[in-house]
């Protein structure tokens, strides 16, 4: 059975050609594990940040989580941990019981958001994205907890 991810990122002052890097990388690493991913800015706007309409965005989101097996935080920016609408979508999935996993490039490891996290990783550089999405979705799989939401952390 394909595991289904809901990626949350911030997108409030990044730069989307970055967002967008780092987003495919993250799902080719998710399809590694055999996951798929699913990113709103891509799925729903088609990379479009114009005319998004922030109450929409959060219902397509909240829908999405509820169907999802496990929410990635991409904490990479510094000021991803302090993004609202990432901390609402990580919240929500919490509340769910869905698995929390959070990454982040090795040099902006956020406190606050991160803490919610079950399963953690870093990596070093865009190189090693790929490869540390599909460790981190992969130690989720064969960790004890499963894809049932307790917490276990991994680096």
């Amino acid at each position: 059975m394909t595991r289904s991810v809901f990626v949350c990122y911030a997108l409030e002052g990044e730069h989307l050609a970055q967002l967008r890097t780092r987003l495919e990388l993250i799902t080719l690493g998710a399809l590694d594990a055999g996951a798929t991913t699913y990113a709103h800015i891509r799925d729903e706007q088609n990379w479009n940040t114009e005319g998004a309409s922030v109450k929409r965005v959060l219902a397509a989101a909240f829908k999405r989580i509820t169907l999802a097996d496990a929410v990635l935080l991409d904490l990479t920016t510094s000021a991803g941990s302090k993004r609202v609408g990432l901390n609402i979508e990580a919240g929500y999935a919490k509340a769910l019981g869905k698995p929390i996993l959070a990454l982040w490039h090795v040099s902006e490891r956020p406190n606050m958001t991160a803490d919610l996290a079950d399963f953690e990783r870093s990596y070093d550089d865009l190189t090693d994205l790929r490869l540390a999405t599909c460790r981190l979705l992969s130690e989720l799989g064969d960790a004890s907890a499963g894809w049932d939401g307790r917490s276990t952390s991994v680096s």
